[in-house]
C-alpha cells in the first residue's frame, strides 16, 4: 500500500502479565488505556485498562508522525 510503519504498539493486561520482555526490549510504556473496552451484543463495555507501549521502527519516527500529510498523487480535491 505504499506505507512503511514507523512505530510498533502493543497492549498488555497488567492484571494478567507485567511486559517484562517489552521493557527489556526498551519498548517504551506510554501509560494506560481508558480500559472502556468493545462493547458486547448488549451495548455493555466490560473492558480492563492496558498498558500501552511502543518501538521506533526508524529515528526520525516522530518527526516522520508530525509531518503534514502529502497529497496524494492523482487526487483532485
Amino acid at each position: 500500500y505504499g506505507y512503511r510503519p514507523v512505530l510498533a504498539e502493543t497492549f498488555v493486561d497488567p492484571s494478567r502479565f507485567r511486559g517484562t520482555c517489552y521493557v527489556a526490549a526498551n519498548w517504551t510504556r506510554l501509560g494506560r488505556t481508558a480500559g472502556r473496552g468493545k462493547p458486547d451484543r448488549l451495548g455493555a463495555r466490560r473492558g480492563t485498562a492496558k498498558e500501552v507501549l511502543v518501538y521506533p521502527l526508524t529515528a526520525s519516527w516522530r518527526a516522520q508522525l508530525l509531518a503534514p500529510l502529502a497529497p496524494e498523487e492523482g487526487n483532485d480535491a
